[in-house]
């Protein structure tokens, strides 16, 4: 693991590097309140490791609390509290970083060009392909693979399952993408990645 990596830990009872049991200052770190780890990877949550990853590639030491995953104000996951303030959504958060903390912008050695197909990616991910990939795990796959990698009672993943499949379709659907079939919901999902693929493949040669 990279020497800038340097998470500590709040209530949380692990984070990604391992790291033991570090009393926090709570007035001066970066405390991220996310849903914590899975069998799977660091967090269920694509927004939650794409702000945990901004820390680490950023340099910012910081402490993980999933004993509280959702803002109060908001209700919304991931969100930071820093120097008595608490910010949420992903987006947000950088940006508060990189302007009040000792954040840093990752994409200041870009093009405007290249940041303006930064930005065109990281929209077409964050405002469709997210939709996909929750419709995807909470309501498509047959196994139900995201819920059991949580590792809940049975009882507990029988009405978590009911309600998350519920609360996705009812969210998708005022979002527009939910209003297409299965089918249709998983060729835009296919299309998003052939369009990075494609990206991607030309920008290397």
């Amino acid at each position: 693991m990279a020497a800038s990596y340097s998470p500590t830990k709040a209530s949380s009872k692990e984070n990604l590097a391992g790291a033991s049991a570090t009393t926090v200052d709570r007035n001066n770190t970066v405390i991220l309140h996310a849903f914590g780890r899975n069998q799977f990877g660091p967090t269920p949550s694509p927004f939650c490791l794409k702000l945990e990853t901004y820390l680490r590639l950023a340099k910012i030491t910081y402490s993980l609390d999933t004993t509280q995953p959702k803002s109060a104000k908001e209700g919304k996951s991931p969100w930071i509290s820093c120097s008595g303030q608490a910010v949420s959504d992903s987006s947000v958060c950088v940006e508060f970083l990189k302007t009040h903390h000792v954040g840093k912008d990752l994409n200041a050695g870009l093009s405007a060009s290249d940041k303006a197909v930064s930005r065109a990616f990281q929209k077409m991910f964050e405002e469709e392909f997210c939709w996909v990939l929750a419709l995807w795990r909470w309501s498509f796959d047959p196994h139900q693979t995201m819920m059991k990698s949580l590792q809940f009672s049975k009882i507990k993943e029988f009405i978590g399952s009911k309600v998350i499949r519920a609360e996705t379709k009812k969210q998708a659907h005022g979002h527009g993408i939910g209003r297409r079939t299965p089918e249709e919901i998983m060729q835009i999902g296919e299309t998003d990645i052939r369009a990075v693929s494609d990206f991607l493949g030309k920008a290397g040669n």
